[in-house]
């Protein structure tokens, strides 16, 4: 497993956690998606990778935190603030995303982890 560079987009992006939010109209069992990130995971190991020594590059062989929750809100009020055209607050997405406690600011070290993952279900 090859080390890979930073990237000018790494580097510009670097102290800054930046979550993404998806939403699913269909219920996706739980397990068969965690199983399917794990085999993701394991083809593109750099997806769960840390940051080398120096902080100069990504190695593989970081662990990645995957957590699964059932949302007390429902669906369509979840979804809801993606359907508009305006910029999207932070504060609506936060429920849905990863702590970034650990992330954000981001210190180059080795321990730091660059990928977590938050399953939401919904009724």
């Amino acid at each position: 497993d090859a080390q890979l560079a930073l990237s000018p987009m790494d580097w510009a992006n670097r102290g800054r956690a930046i979550p993404c939010t998806w939403f699913f109209a269909h219920a996706l069992p739980p397990q068969k998606l965690v199983d399917a990130l794990r085999d993701a995971l394991r083809a593109f190991p750099h997806f769960a990778a840390r940051y080398t020594r120096d902080g100069s590059g990504l190695e593989p062989g970081g662990a990645v935190r995957v957590e699964v929750r059932q949302s007390t809100t429902p669906f369509a009020e979840a979804y809801v603030h993606t359907t508009s055209k305006k910029v999207i607050r932070r504060t609506a997405h936060e429920a849905y995303v990863p702590s970034k406690a650990g992330m954000d600011p981001d210190d180059g070290l080795a321990a730091t982890p660059l990928l977590r993952i938050r399953i939401t279900l919904f009724d």
